[in-house]
């Protein structure tokens, strides 16, 4: 059993140890670097899960087997503070530990931070995902999100590079 929610500064160690992981195991699925993120301090974790709780830039959810054991995660980052990009948002950081996944965990926090776009008025969700993961496009695609191009060789790990994809979904606008 999992609870989902968002983030809130008490979870600046797990966030940190979860995303890491995320980076480690999967560093073709990612941009993010790992060093960089390793050379984060602990003031810039607790930054980080206390603005997951959502406001202008986005919002962090998780899914916790307790309350201070994150198994998942899934950001939504946001321009909402720009009258010209403001309807615009980019999904990131999707990631479920290997015991977790094939579950539906990925796809109940990608609807959660769909459903939070909406209620923020954004009408465009981008993300992109790297063009050999089979499973996280299948899952984007049951969600409506389309390929609207490649990225060539958008990342270098040990010396080989991978495309991505970038995918899009427009949300319905609210009247």
């Amino acid at each position: 059993m999992y609870l989902f929610r968002t983030t809130n500064e008490h979870d600046a160690f797990a966030l940190r140890t979860l995303r890491l992981e995320s980076l480690r195991l999967y560093p073709t699925s990612f941009t993010a670097d790992l060093a960089a993120d390793e050379a984060r301090s602990p003031t810039q974790w607790s930054e980080m899960a206390r603005e997951g709780a959502g406001g202008n830039l986005g919002v962090l959810y998780v899914a916790a087997t307790e309350p201070s054991t994150l198994v998942a995660m899934a950001g939504l980052h946001c321009q909402l503070q720009s009258e010209k990009t403001g309807h615009l948002a980019h999904l990131w950081g999707v990631y479920v530990q290997p015991a977790w996944q094939r579950k539906g965990i990925a796809d109940t926090l990608i609807q959660q931070c769909l459903q939070w776009a909406t209620d923020h008025d954004v009408r465009v969700v981008t993300l992109s995902v790297a063009a050999i993961n089979p499973s996280a496009i299948s899952c984007y695609l049951r969600h409506g999100f389309t390929v609207g191009g490649v990225m060539p060789e958008a990342i270098q790990v040990a010396g080989k590079f991978y495309d991505e994809l970038v995918m899009t979904k427009r949300l319905a606008a609210r009247i």
